[in-house]
C-alpha cells in the first residue's frame, strides 16, 4: 500500500512534514489534554482527559515533572498512526483532505484512544496492555489506511486499465526495486 512512484516522492515527503507540523499543533492544543489530562485522584472511569492544565500545555510550569519532554515524546507517537494511514492513501487523496484527516486524527481520535490505554484510562483499568504501540499505534494506522485505500480505490495510472492484477507485484517505478537489487 505504501509504495509510491518516483515522480511523487518529493511531494509526499513535503506533505509528511506539513502533516507533522499541523498535527503537532492539534496535539498541543487539544490532543495532549484529551489524552493525558485524566485526573487519577478522582476514581471515576474517565472517557477523555479534562484537566485544563494539559490543553496547550498551560500548566506545564506548575507540574513536578518535565511536561514538555512528555509532550514531545507523545506528540511523536501520536503522529505515527496518521502517517501510516497517509502513506496508504498516497497519490489518491488531495493535500487538503490529507491534512484535515491528519489533524483530526491526531488531535481527537488518537487522543481519545490514547486516554483509554496509555494514560491508564478505562481500558487500562480493565487489563488492556499494549506492547510497544502494536495495538494502539500500528493497528489503528493500518486499519485506517486499509479502509482508506479500499474506499479510494487504486492509484490512477499505476495499473493497466486502473485495475490491479492480484498476485503480480509491479516494481517498475518503486523504491523497493532499488532495495531488492542489493540482495542479488
Amino acid at each position: 500500500m505504501g509504495c509510491i512512484r518516483w515522480k511523487n516522492t518529493k511531494s509526499v515527503m513535503v506533505k509528511m512534514v506539513i502533516e507533522t507540523c499541523l498535527s503537532g499543533i492539534a496535539f498541543w492544543l487539544v490532543g495532549y489534554g484529551f489524552g493525558y489530562g485524566i485526573n487519577h485522584d478522582n476514581s471515576h472511569d474517565a472517557f477523555i482527559g479534562e484537566d485544563e492544565n494539559y490543553f496547550g500545555l498551560s500548566g506545564a510550569e506548575e507540574t513536578t515533572y518535565d511536561m514538555y519532554s512528555y509532550f514531545l515524546f507523545f506528540m511523536v507517537l501520536a503522529n505515527i498512526p496518521s502517517k501510516i494511514a497517509s502513506g496508504s492513501v498516497s497519490e489518491r487523496i488531495t493535500l487538503g483532505s490529507c491534512l484535515a484527516f491528519s489533524v483530526l486524527w491526531t488531535g481527537f481520535v488518537y487522543a481519545i484512544v490514547d486516554a483509554w490505554t496509555f494514560a491508564e484510562g478505562w481500558l487500562f483499568e480493565r487489563g488492556f496492555r499494549d506492547f510497544a504501540g502494536s495495538g494502539v499505534l500500528h493497528m489503528m494506522g493500518a486499519i485506517t489506511g486499509a479502509w482508506g485505500a479500499y474506499f479510494l480505490g487504486p492509484r490512477l495510472g499505476k495499473y493497466k486499465y486502473n485495475k490491479p492484477e492480484f498476485g503480480k507485484l509491479d516494481l517498475k517505478d518503486s523504491h523497493v526495486k532499488e532495495v531488492l537489487k542489493n540482495f542479488d
